[in-house]
């Protein structure tokens, strides 16, 4: 026992020996240089914003750069294969006019800036409940504004002192010079390189495509009255009846700001993969595209309204991400008939009014650090699409416009989405949604992120089944009432079944109930209490 005693600890010895060594034991050439050069960022002490901002600019540059050399490259391969081919006299017609598109480009450029630069007369949002201060004096309203201050100073606990404070500023993006940078032709003949490449792809993955006022969206499944209807005022007295035959609900994605549908082809592969019908809507002035005409949300809605009225499609679930979710808000808005459910990914329509989101998006793209995201905020069609026509007051989402099948996905390090806000506001008014929460991600790195968007179609297509058999249940339940009874009966019998979906959800959704799961490799899914 004794000797056994003493092998053991001989062996812990020579371990603990064996561990001392490797710390002392001379560093590799590489290590020492990166410990050198980690001693030195500590003395340089923190980077200026002016030195950060020289990066970004310079970064930048070496990217546009490097898009025109691709460009460039591309442009020599045709002239050499034109060359080749027995047709060498392509070649110096092919460049030359490349070269005096190229120099005449500018021109082009400016005159879109001078027209999208424009103010629009009247910028104000086409609303009933939009009054200017002069209607609300001619109404005998115009107290309100100075009740509302009040309000806010006794909720606040604060007093704003009389008079204008001319040292004072607002973010007035709406009047303000659009904030973008140029890109030479070079860059949008790549982003249509690129488009291109996303349309063949849908098409080999099975996606149909088709074209709706204007936008393009890929169908995917089987949709009813997939055939259409070619005259456009027959669409308009087409009623949304639920089709008997249809017994799967189509799922609708919106995409964000960025290349279009392009980032998203995994996402939208995951969806198709569900067994539901995917419709991917696509709209070319977020896509960096050279389009003519900036639409705003709500004509992107009343385009998604005509087209299912196009297929006869009575609702749909609504998948959207970022900028795509300003779209569900008008269209939960404006036609909530339509939506059964939907799923918020990155959602930058809570709480618009904090104001984070014009802030880093339009004002400080460059606090964000994120090279592509700078890039994307600087285009000229996405500064137009959030500095023309953009109005907070009528695209941010209220919790009580959320329908009871309502699913959100956050990230903890996002920089344009008021987390804690949108969680504090998400327990305390909407305590039916869904929250899916990734502390360590940051804005659209769900589009990198495979895990979580394979979870994301998980809880969502869950989220759609539950939906459908309430619905069911409803529907079969009313329609075993018996004859001859009256009004009052119907009501009872309504609220009876209300009161026992809510005790079956509540049965599906007990294991899935916890806290708030602050783990990054955990899977971060709870309804909130």
């Amino acid at each position: 026992m004794k000797r056994e005693t003493q092998i053991q600890a001989e062996a812990l010895a020579d371990g603990i020996k064996a561990v001392l060594n490797a710390l002392n034991a001379p560093k590799s050439e590489a290590e020492e240089k990166k410990l050198q050069l980690q001693r030195e960022m500590k003395k340089r002490g923190p980077i200026s914003p002016q030195r950060r901002m020289l990066h970004v600019g310079m970064t930048a540059v070496a990217l546009l750069i490097a898009f025109t050399a691709l460009c460039s490259l591309l442009l020599l391969i045709g002239l050499w294969v034109c060359w080749q081919s027995g047709y060498p006299q392509v070649a110096p017609l092919l460049l030359g006019a490349y070269t005096l598109a190229e120099a005449l480009f500018p021109l082009a450029w400016k005159h879109k800036y001078n027209r999208f630069n424009r103010v629009p007369e009247p910028h104000a949002p086409s609303h009933p409940h939009f009054n200017p201060r002069q209607q609300l004096e001619a109404e005998g309203q115009g107290h309100l504004p100075g009740q509302l201050v009040d309000e806010l100073e006794r909720a606040w606990g604060i007093h704003f002192a009389e008079g204008y404070n001319k040292d004072l500023s607002f973010m007035a993006h709406l009047w303000q010079p659009l904030r973008c940078s140029y890109r030479p032709l070079a860059f949008y003949l790549l982003i249509e390189y690129l488009f291109f490449m996303k349309h063949v792809v849908l098409l080999s993955l099975g996606f149909r495509a088709y074209k709706h006022a204007g936008f393009k969206y890929y169908v995917y499944g089987k949709l009813p009255n997939m055939q259409g209807h070619k005259d456009e005022q027959e669409l308009k007295g087409i009623e949304l009846e639920d089709p008997t035959h249809s017994s799967q609900v189509p799922i609708l994605f919106l995409h964000g700001v960025g290349m279009g549908l392009f980032p998203y082809m995994g996402f939208i592969a995951q969806l198709a993969c569900t067994g539901q019908p995917v419709v991917a809507f696509e709209c070319n002035h977020l896509g960096m595209r050279w389009v003519s005409h900036i639409p705003d949300a709500d004509e992107v809605v009343e385009a998604i309204a005509g087209m299912l009225r196009k297929h006869n499609v009575p609702r749909m679930a609504v998948a959207a991400h970022s900028y795509g979710t300003l779209h569900s808000s008008r269209l939960l808005q404006m036609y909530p008939q339509l939506v059964q459910s939907i799923c918020l990914i990155d959602p930058v329509n809570f709480n618009m009014f904090t104001g984070k989101l014009i802030h880093n998006f339009v004002y400080r793209p460059d606090k964000t650090k994120n090279i592509p995201a700078h890039l994307v905020a600087r285009d000229i069609h996405h500064a137009a699409s959030v500095s023309r026509r953009f109005y907070w007051s009528l695209l941010n989402l209220w919790p009580h416009q959320l329908p009871r099948n309502t699913m959100v996905v956050l990230s903890g390090r996002d920089e344009l989405v008021p987390v804690p806000e949108t969680i504090t506001m998400l327990q305390q008014e909407a305590p039916h949604s869904i929250v899916l929460f990734r502390p360590g991600h940051k804005h659209a790195q769900f589009i990198k992120d495979n895990a979580l968007q394979k979870q994301v179609v998980w809880e969502f297509v869950r989220t759609i089944k539950n939906a459908e058999n309430q619905r069911k249940r409803w529907r079969a339940y009313i329609d075993q009432k018996p004859k001859g009874t009256g009004h009052h009966h119907e009501e009872r019998t309504q609220a009876q079944l209300k009161q026992h979906d809510e005790r079956m959800q509540a049965q599906e959704d007990y294991p899935r109930k916890s806290s708030v799961i602050a783990a990054a490799g955990a899977r971060s899914c709870w309804r909130v209490p």
